[in-house]
C-alpha cells in the first residue's frame, strides 16, 4: 500500500456508514435491502484489508507477534480484496435479480429519494473531511516515540488508539446528523443514537479489557514492591471478605426485599461483585504475565510506577507470538471451558445436591449401595393413570429473564413427572399481550409431560422431569438469574463461585423441547455468567418462583383454576401475610382479578400466644373480568398453633418457641422437628377439608369440585358467581372436575 494510503480507511468507514444510513432510510420491503447488506459487507472487507495493510506498514513488529508476516500479507493483499470483490459482485447481482423479477415490479426511484440520497452523500463527504482533520490533528499530538517510549508503544497504541478512533467516528456522525437535519426521520435519529451508545460501550469495554490485560499486573507488582507485606496481605484479606459477604448477601432470602433493615445488605450485594471482578481479573493478568513474560524489574528506590510498567511492557513486547499462542491455548481457563463444553453446567450446578435428597425424602426411597460405593436411586414410577385425577402439588419456578425484558414473563409450571397426570404440562414464556401470539401461545404452550426433556444427548441419566428435580428447582433461591433481583455483576460473582441452584431446561416453544439439556453447555454458561438469559433461546433458565411471587397463586389465577389450595410456609412470626398480600396485588394489577379473603382470625392472640385459626377461605373473582366466568375458591393455609393440636406438637412448641415459624435457613431438620411439622400439617389439612370432603363426595367415587368449593365458602359468608352460559368450565380451566381426597 502506498504511503498515506491507509488514510483512506476512515473514508471507507464513512462510506459504509453513509450506505447504511441510505439503506435504512428505505422501507423494509425494499428489494434492495439484501443487496445493501452484501455491499456493506464488501466495504467492511475493504476496511479490514486496508487496516491490515496499514498495520503491516507502520507496526509490522506488532503484527508479527500474532500472525506470520507472510500470512498477514496474504490476507491484506489477496484474501480480503478478493472477498470484497466477490461480495460486491454478489450484491450487484442481487440488485439486478430483483430488478428483473417480473412478478415483483420495482417502482421507480422518486425525485425526493434521489435528493435524499444526494443530501446523504454530500453530508457524508463533509463529515469525512471533518473526521480526517480531527484524525490528523490527533496524530500530530502523539508524543515522540524516542522521548516517550512508555506512552508511545504498541501496548499503549493498542489500548487507547481504537477508543480514540471510535470517538472521532462518533463526533463525525454527530456532525453528519446535524448537517442532514430534517432529511432524517425520528426513527433514523433514534437508530443513530443507539449506534452512538453502543460505540461508547464498545470503547469503554475495549479500554477495560486492555487496561486489565496490560496495566493491572504492573500496578499490583508496583504495590507489592512499594508497601509492606502486612498491608498487601490486609488488602487481599479485605478483598476475600468483601467477596464472601457479597456471596452471602446475594444468595440470602432477604436480598431484594424492600425492608429498610436490608439496606446495608443490598449495598454490599451491589458493590461486592465489582470488587470481586476487578480483583480476579487483576490476579489473572498477573498470573498470565508471570507465566508468559516474567519481567525483570530493576528500578531505583523509591520504586516508581512508570519504571515497573516499562519493565512489564518490554517483557511483553519481547515475547514471540508462538509463546503467546501456546499460553492462550494451555491456560487453565481454556481447559475449564472445554470441560464445560457439553452439558456439565447442569451436573456441576448446586441443584444436583438437593435433588436426590428430596426424591428419597418425599418418596420414602432408600439408597442402595452399588460397586465402588456409588449410590443410585431406584427407578421411579410412571405417572399415575387412574380414572380420577388427584391433587397435584405445583413446584413453583420462574424463568430467569433479565430485568431488561418484560417483568410479567414468569414461569410456574407443573412439570413434575410424578406430580401431574398424563395430560400435558403448561409452560408460559411470553406475556399475553405479546404481538404475534396466536391461539394457545397467548395462554401458554402445552407439551406432554412424558415427552418433555425426555432425550439425553450425552447418554446420562438426566432425562425426563423428576420429582427431586422439580422440588430442587422450586427452592432454587440462590441463583445468578433471579428475575427483577438480578444484576450482571452479581450474576458474574455467583456463577464464578458456582452458587447456581437453577437449571437450564428446554424451551417448549422451540423444536428442542424434548432434549433434556443443551448440546453445548458453554454458551448457556456464558449467558448465565454475563446475565444474557432470555425467553427466546432454545433453553431457558429456571429458578425459584418466589423471586416473583412466592405462593404460585398468580399463575393459577391466570389459568382460571377453580380451586386453589395455597400453603404459606414462609417464616412469618408476626403473621404479616407478606406473600399473600404480594400475590393479591399482582393478580389485581396484572390480571385484573381481585381476591377477597379475610385473614383477621389467623392473627396472634396476645394473651395466649395462640392463633385464632390456621386457614382462611377466599373468593377469586374471575367474574369481574370474564362475564361468563365462574368464580374460584382460594383455601389459604398457614402453619399456626391454635391449641387443639396433639400433645407431641404442643410439646415441641414449648421446647422451641419459634415453631412453627423457624427460619427457612435451617435446612437440617432432625427427626423430631420433621415429624412435628408433618403432624401439624396433617392436623390443619384434616380440620380444613374433612367436612367439605364428606359433603362433596360422589356416589361413584371422587368429589365434586363445585360442591366442595360451595361448602368451603359457606361458613365465611361468600358467594360464588356461576357461569351465565350454563356450561361447566373445561378441565384445564377448573384444574379437573373431580378431586379425590
Amino acid at each position: 500500500m502506498a504511503g498515506g494510503g491507509w488514510l483512506l480507511v476512515p473514508g471507507l468507514v464513512y462510506f459504509i456508514v453513509w450506505a447504511s444510513g441510505w439503506y435504512l432510510a428505505h422501507d423494509r420491503t425494499s428489494p434492495y435491502r439484501a443487496a445493501g447488506y452484501v455491499i456493506c459487507g464488501a466495504g467492511a472487507a475493504a476496511v479490514a484489508a486496508m487496516s491490515l495493510s496499514a498495520a503491516l506498514e507502520f507496526a509490522a513488529g506488532a503484527v508479527a507477534h500474532f500472525v506470520p508476516i507472510d500470512v498477514a500479507q496474504l490476507l491484506a493483499w489477496r484474501v480480503f480484496p478478493g472477498l470484497c470483490a466477490v461480495l460486491l459482485l454478489h450484491g450487484l447481482g442481487l440488485a439486478l435479480e430483483q430488478k428483473l423479477r417480473r412478478h415483483r415490479p420495482i417502482p421507480d426511484i422518486s425525485r425526493a429519494e434521489l435528493l435524499e440520497g444526494l443530501g446523504h452523500f454530500l453530508c457524508a463527504i463533509g463529515a469525512l473531511a471533518a473526521g480526517t482533520l480531527l484524525l490528523l490533528a490527533g496524530l500530530a499530538l502523539l508524543p515522540n516515540p524516542a522521548a516517550h517510549p512508555i506512552l508511545n508503544n504498541a501496548i499503549a497504541l493498542g489500548s487507547f488508539g481504537m477508543p480514540l478512533m471510535t470517538t472521532l467516528f462518533s463526533v463525525t456522525m454527530t456532525l453528519m446528523i446535524g448537517l442532514i437535519g430534517s432529511l432524517y426521520s425520528d426513527a433514523s435519529r433514534e437508530w443513530w443514537s443507539r449506534q452512538g451508545a453502543w460505540s461508547t460501550i464498545f470503547s469503554l469495554g475495549w479500554v477495560a479489557m486492555f487496561g486489565i490485560a496490560f496495566f493491572c499486573a504492573p500496578l499490583l507488582h508496583w504495590a507489592w514492591l512499594t508497601y509492606e507485606p502486612i498491608a498487601n496481605a490486609g488488602t487481599a484479606l479485605g478483598w476475600l471478605v468483601m467477596t464472601w459477604i457479597g456471596l452471602k448477601a446475594g444468595s440470602g432470602s432477604a436480598t431484594g426485599s424492600r425492608d429498610g433493615n436490608c439496606a446495608k445488605r443490598e449495598i454490599v450485594a451491589r458493590l461486592a461483585p465489582y470488587f470481586f471482578t476487578i480483583g480476579i481479573f487483576a490476579l489473572l493478568s498477573s498470573l498470565v504475565q508471570a507465566v508468559v513474560a516474567l519481567p525483570e524489574v530493576r528500578c531505583p528506590a523509591p520504586v516508581s510506577l512508570p519504571c515497573v510498567y516499562a519493565a512489564h511492557a518490554n517483557a511483553t513486547l519481547a515475547t514471540d507470538g508462538g509463546t503467546l499462542l501456546i499460553a492462550f491455548g494451555c491456560f487453565p481457563g481454556r481447559g475449564a471451558a472445554a470441560g464445560l463444553a457439553r452439558r456439565h453446567q447442569q451436573v456441576l450446578a448446586l441443584h444436583a445436591v438437593p435433588e436426590p435428597t428430596g426424591a428419597r425424602l418425599f418418596r420414602r426411597q432408600q439408597r442402595r449401595a452399588q460397586a465402588a460405593s456409588v449410590h443410585r436411586l431406584r427407578p421411579g414410577r410412571r405417572p399415575a393413570a387412574g380414572r380420577h385425577g388427584r391433587p397435584a402439588p405445583l413446584p413453583h419456578r420462574q424463568h430467569g429473564a433479565e430485568p431488561g425484558q418484560r417483568r410479567r414473563t414468569r414461569v410456574a409450571d407443573p412439570q413434575g413427572r410424578r406430580l401431574v397426570r398424563l395430560h400435558a404440562t403448561l409452560l408460559r414464556l411470553r406475556d399475553a399481550a405479546d404481538a404475534g401470539a396466536r391461539g394457545d401461545a397467548r395462554r401458554g404452550i402445552y407439551r406432554p409431560t412424558r415427552e418433555y426433556a425426555s432425550k439425553s444427548g450425552a447418554g446420562d441419566d438426566d432425562a425426563t422431569v423428576r420429582l427431586g428435580m422439580a422440588v430442587a428447582l422450586s427452592g432454587a433461591a440462590a441463583s445468578p438469574n433471579m428475575g427483577t433481583h438480578s444484576s450482571p455483576p452479581l450474576n458474574f460473582l455467583m456463577t464464578m463461585f458456582n452458587v447456581r441452584l437453577g437449571r437450564w431446561c428446554p424451551n417448549p416453544r422451540k423444536a428442542t423441547w424434548t432434549h433434556s439439556s443443551p448440546g453445548i453447555g458453554l454458551f448457556s454458561l456464558i449467558a448465565e455468567l454475563f446475565g444474557m438469559t432470555n425467553a427466546d433461546a432454545n433453553y431457558v433458565y429456571l429458578s425459584d418462583g418466589g423471586h416473583f411471587e412466592n405462593l404460585g397463586i398468580y399463575e393459577l389465577v391466570r389459568r382460571r383454576c377453580r380451586l386453589v389450595v395455597a400453603v404459606d410456609v414462609a417464616s412469618d412470626k408476626e403473621m404479616a401475610f407478606e406473600d399473600l398480600g404480594n400475590a393479591i396485588r399482582k393478580c389485581a394489577t396484572d390480571l385484573h382479578v381481585s381476591i377477597e379473603i379475610d385473614v383477621s382470625k389467623m392473627d396472634l392472640v396476645k394473651d395466649t400466644g395462640l392463633c385464632g385459626a390456621s386457614c382462611a377461605v377466599g373468593a377469586i373473582r374471575y367474574s369481574h373480568v370474564d362475564p361468563i366466568g365462574v368464580d374460584g375458591t382460594l383455601l389459604y393455609i398457614k402453619p399456626a398453633i391454635v391449641g387443639s393440636e396433639n400433645a407431641d406438637v404442643l410439646n415441641y412448641r414449648k421446647a422451641n418457641p419459634a415453631y412453627p415459624h423457624q427460619s427457612t435457613a435451617d435446612q437440617w431438620f432432625d427427626e423430631a422437628q420433621f415429624e412435628s411439622y408433618r403432624a401439624l400439617g396433617y392436623h390443619i389439612t384434616k380440620a380444613a377439608l374433612a367436612g367439605a370432603a364428606g359433603a362433596s363426595e360422589m356416589a361413584g367415587g371422587g368429589h365434586d369440585i363445585a360442591a366442595l368449593c360451595a361448602h368451603l365458602m359457606r361458613p365465611h359468608g361468600l358467594a360464588l358467581a356461576e357461569s351465565t352460559s350454563g356450561r361447566a368450565p373445561s378441565s384445564e380451566a377448573a384444574c379437573g372436575n373431580e378431586l379425590p381426597l
